[in-house]
């Protein structure tokens, strides 16, 4: 889904405004990044609840979810218990057995693991293993996630002068930094200092020739051994209030900073099936994982050894030499017969 943004509509909050100035917007923005990036490894285990009311039809996928992730390297797990894929379970890795190297899998059968570089041209991107901590700090819808890194929302405003309030909402002191970006668009961020800095809240909204236009994120934090994380995060679109999307994050897991196996990055760690067929960069070879090491089978064997070519000898005639005879007796038969009737 792309969003379009063309004139803006800043939405006017109506809890109080403090009198006390808060800090500059580029101080906020980096104590917020600063806060997520302070995790630096991890587990997170949740669900995810994709609801749709485009084309007059409601759909709804459900997923169950693990993330490891120890700096760049992410690996997420995952099974449908809802939706068209109901019961299938998958897995993908990003910067895994190798830098920019990602892992798609299944459990299906019959089809390969796939492993190549992350910007190879015209092979499927990894996207549902999203970075952890960029739950909550981008109004985008999951599968795109991995490319909105945790600064994301505050590189929306590009050039753009913000503006930067104390508000109560539901009883507690927030930070709100709001900006017109590009085109206009109106983007209004909430950061929660008592929780660590965290963002707690994103909306974007602007009028569209369907209407008004809004995506909101909206984040529960809650500590877990000091660091505060999503325990919940409700994304909803809307055109003149009425939701489009709807994406809901739950979080039943959070383990921050903890060590993670390296070979939980590995293609030998997938372990989704015993000795899997692996597509390789190319798309025309297909290796073997066993024993934890990628064996490439040769060729078949009438490619190792082709036929050899038939031995050259001398054409044949196409001319009978037992026809040619009874022929020639039948020319003599025929003259004798000539000469016996003259002579009578």
């Amino acid at each position: 889904m792309r969003i379009i943004f063309s004139l803006a509509v800043l939405v006017v909050l109506t809890e109080p405004v403090l009198a006390q100035e808060p800090a500059k917007a580029e101080d906020l923005e980096q104590a917020a990044i600063r806060t997520r990036l302070a995790i630096r490894s991890g587990y997170v285990r949740f669900q995810l609840t994709e609801r749709s009311t485009r084309g007059g039809e409601v759909t709804t996928h459900v997923s169950e979810r693990e993330t490891w992730f120890d700096g760049n390297k992410v690996r997420a797990e995952f099974t449908y218990k809802k939706g068209p894929d109901q019961g299938v379970h998958k897995l993908e890795c990003r910067n895994c057995e190798r830098e920019g190297w990602g892992i798609l899998a299944t459990d299906r059968p019959g089809q390969v693991t796939e492993f190549y570089p992350l910007d190879t041209p015209g092979r499927p991107p990894v996207r549902e293993a999203i970075d952890p901590r960029n739950i909550g700090y981008s109004a985008s819808i999951y599968v795109t996630l991995a490319n909105h890194p945790v600064a994301r929302a505050f590189d929306l405003a590009g050039d753009a002068p913000k503006s930067v309030t104390k508000r109560v909402v539901g009883g507690r002191e927030v930070i709100q930094v709001s900006w017109d970006g590009k085109n206009k668009a109106a983007t209004v961020i909430q950061m929660d200092p008592a929780r660590g800095g965290n963002i707690s809240r994103i909306e974007h909204a602007l009028k569209m020739e369907e209407g008004l236009w809004k995506r909101v994120m909206v984040s529960d934090l809650v500590a877990v051994k000091g660091v505060w994380f999503p325990s919940r995060v409700v994304l909803t679109e809307t055109m003149d209030g009425k939701v489009r999307e709807e994406e809901t994050i739950e979080v039943h897991e959070f383990r921050p900073n903890v060590p993670i196996p390296p070979e939980m990055f590995t293609l030998a760690g997938t372990k989704l099936k015993p000795e899997p067929s692996i597509m390789m960069p190319n798309q025309k070879q297909t290796a073997v994982l066993r024993d934890g090491k990628l064996e490439t089978p040769p060729p078949p064997k009438d490619r190792l050894e082709p036929p050899p070519p038939e031995p050259l000898t001398p054409p044949k005639s196409s001319i009978d030499p037992w026809m040619v005879g009874a022929c020639a007796a039948c020319a003599v038969g025929v003259v004798a017969v000539v000469l016996i009737r003259r002579k009578g």
